[in-house]
């Protein structure tokens, strides 16, 4: 089989830990790897990378080179050995990252990566033999590469067609209001899922599904979803696959049932984008309705950015828009959170 263009050079390597000893490690771990002829190190923070996040496993690469650019795609995996010795993704976690212009060779002494790669919880419990295999892939990523930015991070093709699905979503899309939509009131929508993928980015689904659960919707391989849009669940399931969002979603009209759907999902990364992207839009119109919001569901970067916005507005036009009216205008008004009964 000849080598796709886009993948010019590439490494894969697998590191094996005992969990109760790797997570009893106050300091970092390196895993040393090489591409393009350089050293590379995928960097392992037990405990966090900083005190803030100390229920966390954070996961950085570490660079040193000369190049005139880099652009690498990559993505770090946590797994489980089954018996039959294959690996089961517990949590997986695409990456893309490019810097530099190609003018002239330079100096890239990096280190990037995400401080919130999972939460210890997510892995304790669901291995065998307290055995966690970490997988670092990485290859370059080509100018000429014919993929669009989206397809190179992810699995969508699975999720459009359906092919070598396992499991169906059965939704009975709802308006707002929680009532049946027009659309949805003569027949449902059907969507094919794949187990593996859900468990490893979804804490919600790995409960429901990992571990040889005898729960209805892992003997049935079918879920019910009465609580969200077709839309919304729709574009929950695309950024489990693809690790973004479509280009065509509406934020400002979504946005807070979007966060709602990965909240209760257990879809970190995604909650946490809404969260950033609903910081950056607003408005005086929409302080007050956002602030809400942010302080009811405890957004925290929409909660600082209502904070830092209110603070550059006069206090007469704040009063304004801020006296206590009708939270019926809301979207807190308009929906009950989903997860209320906790």
């Amino acid at each position: 089989m000849s080598t796709p263009p886009h993948l010019v050079h590439n490494t894969t390597q697998t590191a094996r830990f005992d969990f109760p000893e790797f997570t009893a490690l106050e300091h970092e771990i390196q895993i040393a790897f090489e591409l393009l002829g350089e050293k590379w190190f995928l960097v392992l923070y037990p405990r966090g990378k900083t005190s803030t996040y100390y229920q966390k496993i954070s996961t950085y690469i570490h660079y040193e080179g000369v190049r005139n650019e880099l652009d690498v795609v990559y993505s770090i995996t946590f797994n489980r050995v089954l018996e039959d010795g294959s690996l089961f993704n517990l949590v997986k976690h695409p990456y893309h990252v490019k810097f530099g212009n190609g003018d002239s060779p330079f100096l890239i002494h990096s280190h990037f990566g995400a401080e919130e790669f999972t939460a210890r919880s997510n892995v304790e419990g669901h291995l065998r033999n307290n055995l966690l295999v970490v997988v670092i892939s990485m290859h370059e990523h080509a100018e000429n590469n014919v993929l669009q930015e989206k397809e190179k991070l992810g699995d969508e093709f699975l999720l459009e067609s359906g092919v070598l699905s396992d499991l169906e979503f059965e939704i009975e899309d709802t308006n707002n209001n929680g009532n049946l939509s027009n659309s949805a009131a003569n027949e449902k929508r059907i969507i094919k899922a794949h187990k593996n993928i859900l468990v490893s980015r979804s804490s919600f689904f790995r409960a429901m599904l990992l571990n040889n659960n005898n729960t209805k919707e892992a003997v049935e391989a079918k879920v019910k979803i009465v609580d969200f849009t077709y839309a919304i669940f729709k574009e929950m399931l695309y950024f489990v696959y693809s690790n973004t969002i479509s280009d065509d979603f509406d934020f400002e009209e979504n946005g807070f049932a979007l966060w709602e759907c990965a909240d209760k999902y257990g879809i970190g990364g995604l909650s946490e984008l809404c969260d950033r992207r609903l910081s950056k839009t607003i408005t005086m119109e929409n302080l007050r309705e956002r602030f809400i919001w942010a302080s009811h569901m405890e957004m925290s970067y929409l909660q600082s950015a209502c904070t830092d916005f209110a603070n550059t507005q006069s206090p007469a036009e704040l009063l304004k828009q801020l006296v206590p009216g009708n939270d019926n205008q809301t979207p807190l008004g308009k929906r009950k959170r989903v997860d209320s009964d906790k």
